[in-house]
């Protein structure tokens, strides 16, 4: 699979900052970016993101786990 400088750079490091996975952010879609993305995939359910379906399902879930990071209590900051 083939994809742009820029979506392999957001693609790695969303894998990486969003969903844990261990992979390296370069812009090069390489045999380690298909496995942390195979992982994802799996992970959320979803196919191949060469679709656009796909690629938007992905968006989504990316949004929705940094919202839910953003809101984590641990995050909570203390008036003290």
């Amino acid at each position: 699979q083939r994809y742009s400088k820029s979506r392999t750079l957001f693609l790695q490091a969303s894998l990486r900052h969003l969903f844990d996975i261990s992979v390296g952010v370069d812009g090069v879609y390489g045999p380690e970016t298909q496995r942390a993305e195979r992982i994802a995939r799996a992970d959320l359910g979803i196919g191949g993101l060469s679709t656009r379906a796909n690629w938007l399902a992905y968006l989504d879930a990316s949004i929705d786990e940094a919202k839910r990071r953003l809101t984590a209590p641990a995050l909570a900051v203390s008036d003290a």
